[in-house]
């Protein structure tokens, strides 16, 4: 598990603008609402910033994940036999590059199984470069096919939810590559009535 730390310096300055763009936006909208006499909700708004590495609630969410880790391992027995490797906020790096960055270590050990499978879930682009650079034939990353922009009536109004819940949802693609020998699979669902399970293509 790897939990988001400090941006490398290259990604500081897009991150601190992005940051301060959606303060002043937030702002803005406040500002319009009670310009217009919209009555503002009593409840404080939530502001993103306050997510970033460094801030108490990130310093609470390493604290809550050590716990829920070290309690599943001392209560439940189908945790006890595996091996879980946490890296909190205080740890610089983005999470799916530290999560590489192990596996990249692991591979370099002399006792390394070279069967073992890894996949790691996301819908960063960059995923994809660094399932392709890993060089591993058994890698594989699991992607939501999600569209953009309105959907037409000639497309049905098909769209797909940001959401793994295969039957809730209907009719749901869900991409699994593998950079690693360049292999490419769909997961379809069908519709749930009178079906059980995914189809896959």
């Amino acid at each position: 598990m790897a939990v988001d730390g400090v941006a490398p310096r290259a990604k500081m300055n897009q991150q601190r603008s992005r940051r301060f763009r959606t303060a002043k936006e937030a702002k803005e909208v406040r500002e319009k609402a009670e310009g217009k006499g919209e009555k503002l909700p009593d409840e404080k708004a939530f502001d993103s910033n306050c997510i970033t590495p460094g801030t108490p609630f990130m310093t609470r969410l390493s604290a809550q994940l050590k716990y829920f880790i070290n309690k599943k391992i001392s209560e439940d027995s189908s945790w006890r036999d595996i091996e879980v490797v946490l890296s909190g906020h205080e740890v610089p790096g983005e999470g799916e590059h530290k999560i590489m960055e192990y596996i990249r270590l692991s591979r370099a050990q002399l006792d390394y199984n070279p069967n073992v499978r890894h996949c790691l879930y996301g819908l960063d682009a960059d995923l994809i470069m660094l399932g392709l650079a890993s060089h591993d034939p058994h890698f594989c990353l699991l992607r939501e096919e999600v569209k953009f922009g309105p959907s037409s009536k000639k497309k049905n109004n098909r769209s797909v939810p940001p959401s793994l819940n295969l039957r809730k949802n209907g009719v749901k693609r869900i991409s699994v590559y593998q950079p690693g020998i360049c292999k490419l699979l769909f997961v379809t669902s069908l519709p749930t009535t009178g079906v059980s399970g995914p189809r896959i293509s």
